[in-house]
């Protein structure tokens, strides 16, 4: 079996498993009492297929880029250049992040979700990485499409 027919392969499955597991999410689960908590019970699975396709691309993603640094030795100062700027980013979310307790409308709410504060930093410093992932991200596709426009 070729790369291609096993990476087409992997993929019309990972498609199947996507559409179940959307379709489970959104239908919900017998035996809860209600939508909100059929939803709940639903993500479960849902997010146990998002882990397993998140740890097998960063599992691909150090496998290949330990590959291609044995093929051409050149290419690790780039991939420690990278490494390190993701790093860099990491550190300022951190450092920009907040552990204050969330404002709830219930009590209870906020007495369960706000005991944590560990929990609550990080995942402020996932946002904050999240987004400014994102703001580079486009930041260079624009400047990618206007270098190719004035190059023409």
């Amino acid at each position: 079996m070729t790369i291609t027919k096993f990476t087409k392969a992997f993929l019309y499955i990972a498609y199947v498993l996507a559409i179940v597991f959307t379709v489970m999410f959104f239908m919900g689960l017998d035996g809860t009492s209600d939508r909100s908590a059929q939803n709940i019970a639903a993500a479960g699975p849902y997010l146990s297929f998002a882990y397993v396709l998140a740890f097998l691309a960063l599992g691909l993603v150090l496998v290949f880029s330990v590959i291609n640094v044995i093929i051409d030795p050149s290419n690790l100062k780039m991939a420690l250049v990278g490494i390190g700027g993701l790093v860099v980013i990491a550190v300022i979310s951190y450092m920009l992040s907040s552990d204050a307790p969330l404002n709830f409308t219930s009590k209870e709410v906020a007495d369960i979700y706000n005991k944590d504060t560990t929990t609550l930093k990080w995942t402020d410093t996932g946002l904050y990485l999240t987004y400014t992932l994102f703001g580079i991200s486009i930041i260079g596709m624009l400047f990618t499409e206007l270098r190719d426009f004035f190059k023409r």
